[in-house]
């Protein structure tokens, strides 16, 4: 194993993100979660506001940015509704429709996943009702869910052993159902029930920046790698102390995507812009300067303010993962003792 689980820490770091959450301290009273930027316009339908988490599902999966994937399908729901509507997509005779858009809006494997856009939606018709609700019906823990939303075999034969209905759909796995049920729990489109939240690069992050997990050898690990163990960390404190999936899902993912990421040990250089050509660019990492106004800066206005400031040994910045599929650390820069101690100017 090239990673290890350092479970005191875990006790010690999800306990105080806990408490700063249900206190309502900052970064909690400040984030903005993908889910909140899907419009009344889509919420007022139940059922269509849980299809479009189940589409948005298509698009939760290598380096694409949560928030932006959730932002440009709305602008797509908005010129074409149709499209997420299960029994409209069903019918369709190509998925060219899909992947014009998806190469305009989304480019990301933008034919596989109009593929998947197409096929999925059948599968959806055929054994759910065209309501993606329908699949947490009767079901009592994340097993029962994986048996139905996991894919199993790809474009091969079903094997006659298996239900029609259990055959998945193209693209889920573990991960997509997890964030399938954290969105439809946290809509209250879905009963909340006992499910380990979506494993992504941001929950990962605060685990590795807090030495919760520990790499072994060398500074980085594949997300492959790392999803079991974020996984058992957060099934074990969430059974553990009662927590909710959706609030422990929250707790992470707000500190990542709020703090973390504005971060100034946390920035990289030299990333790649606009379609990739040629082999993969590891981007570098921004030289931390503290003599730089800048710096304290964002210091400031992220670290500085971060429940588990003292607990956080590494930065994990997200460019290189997002170029390169790893997740690499690097010891942090603390400033200069001074500066923890002089009232902040700078406002979050």
């Amino acid at each position: 194993m090239k990673a290890v689980i350092d479970w005191q820490k875990a006790e010690i770091v999800c306990g105080r993100l806990m408490a700063a959450l249900t206190k309502g301290e900052y970064p909690y009273t400040h984030g903005q979660r993908p889910q909140e930027l899907v419009p009344d316009s889509i919420k007022r339908d139940p059922r269509m506001h849980a299809n479009f988490f189940f589409y948005a599902c298509h698009f939760m999966r290598g380096t694409v940015k949560s928030a932006f994937a959730i932002q440009q399908l709305i602008r797509m729901w908005e010129s074409r509704p149709e499209c997420f509507d299960p029994h409209s997509v069903a019918m369709w005779e190509t998925t060219q429709p899909a992947e014009s858009m998806f190469n305009k809006l989304l480019p990301y494997r933008s034919k596989q996943n109009a593929h998947h856009w197409r096929e999925n939606s059948q599968r959806l018709c055929t054994h759910w009702q065209g309501d993606v609700r329908t699949l947490f019906q009767d079901v009592h823990g994340p097993s029962d869910l994986y048996v139905r939303v996991t894919n199993k075999f790809g474009r091969g034969p079903r094997p006659k052993s298996c239900p029609p209905h259990e055959m998945g759909f193209l693209g889920f796995q573990e991960k997509m159902a997890n964030m399938l049920a954290y969105f439809l729990m946290d809509a209250r489109l879905v009963a909340e029930q006992h499910f380990v939240p979506p494993i992504n690069f941001h929950l990962l992050r605060v685990l590795l920046s807090n030495e919760v997990i520990i790499l072994k050898n060398g500074n980085s690990g594949r997300y492959e790698e790392l999803f079991p163990l974020g996984s058992a960390i957060l099934e074990r404190y969430m059974q553990k102390h009662g927590i909710p999936m959706t609030m422990m899902a929250d707790a992470l993912w707000l500190l990542s995507g709020t703090l973390c990421k504005k971060a100034i040990g946390n920035t990289s250089t030299g990333r790649l812009k606009g379609p990739r050509v040629g082999p993969v660019k590891n981007p570098g990492w921004v030289e931390v300067d503290w003599k730089k106004q800048k710096h304290v800066q964002r210091y400031e206005k992220s670290c500085g303010h971060c429940p588990i400031n003292s607990s956080c040994r590494f930065n994990v910045s997200s460019g290189v993962y997002y170029e390169t599929g790893r997740l690499e650390v690097r010891e942090r820069l603390k400033p200069p003792l001074l500066f923890d101690f002089l009232p902040f100017q700078q406002k979050p």
